[in-house]
């Protein structure tokens, strides 16, 4: 990837025979990203790949209980959302030392697909169109657009989706719905994006992407930048989302009907601890990291 290198990894029992299931390591590129101290421990950078993957978790759980309401969706048939957990693991290098790796499943690299990316690709479309001069960014429209809508507007679209028939929930929508959940969700704070993982089904037969490796884009309001780690490009990474984006009507559905049914607070905790440089400050971040 743009920031990890990538390895097996396995469990040994006392006697040096592997125990568990397949997993991978993932450890720092870059020189910079190594912690002076105990060995080259990098909690720190792991911390914050924790802390995205974590918060990227928690707007998945949020987004599958609405999914789950819409009268289209089929339990156990239509996939929903989850994103590995991950720990971080001491091992002991021969030429290094001490390092830390972040550890987690390893996903059938035979399934293996990418839904979206951190610069506005979306499986199954073209390539981003160029911007033509003087028309206003992607990001720009959508932002009007969610600034004009009104409580009204919202109950008004609520209805017209309850006196008629929603449309079947296409899988190859829900990636990108989610991606523009989170950007709504949050009230424009961030997009979760480069999702991709496997689409795998259970041995009862339920089915749901497993994604690794996210990517926030933060739209900070202090002037930060990458506040999610190199691969967070801020505003310019959300407005190409929204350059190639297209609603569907699974996406229309999510973020129009759902989302005003929710407080603020409870919408703006996905952001709590980013624009102070707070990682893990989201519940339940600490135990995953370290």
């Amino acid at each position: 990837g743009a920031e990890r290198l990538v390895r097996k990894f396995r469990e040994v029992d006392a006697e040096g025979e592997f125990v568990g299931p397949a997993l991978v390591a993932k450890e720092g590129r870059f020189m910079e990203d190594l912690v002076p101290g105990q060995g080259q421990m990098v909690y720190s950078f792991h911390r914050r790949f924790c802390d995205t993957q974590a918060r990227a978790q928690k707007l998945a759980e949020v987004f599958n209980e609405k999914l789950s309401k819409l009268p289209s969706f089929i339990p156990g048939v239509t996939p929903t959302i989850a994103f590995l957990e991950c720990a971080v693991y001491v091992v002991r290098d021969v030429n290094v030392g001490e390092i830390g790796v972040l550890v987690e499943k390893q996903l059938d690299p035979r399934a293996y697909k990418k839904w979206n990316d951190n610069a506005g690709f979306v499986d199954g479309q073209d390539a981003m169109a160029e911007q033509l001069p003087g028309a206003k960014t992607a990001l720009a429209i959508i932002e009007e657009s969610d600034d004009e809508e009104t409580d009204n507007s919202e109950e008004s679209s609520e209805s017209e989706h309850a006196t008629r028939a929603d449309p079947d929930i296409s899988v190859a929508d829900i990636p990108q719905a989610f991606s523009h959940f989170t950007y709504r969700y949050t009230k424009r704070r961030l997009l979760v994006c480069d999702l991709q993982g496997v689409l795998s089904v259970s041995d009862s037969g339920s089915s749901k992407f497993e994604f690794t490796d996210p990517v926030i884009h933060f739209c900070s309001r202090t002037g930060q930048r990458s506040v999610f780690g190199r691969t967070d490009r801020g505003k310019a990474g959300v407005s190409d989302f929204f350059r190639s984006h297209k609603c569907s009507a699974l996406c229309r559905m999510i973020n129009r009907t759902w989302i005003r049914k929710v407080g603020q607070e409870q919408r703006m905790q996905h952001v709590i601890g980013a624009e102070d440089g707070r990682q893990g400050a989201l519940s339940g971040i600490s135990n995953l990291a370290l």
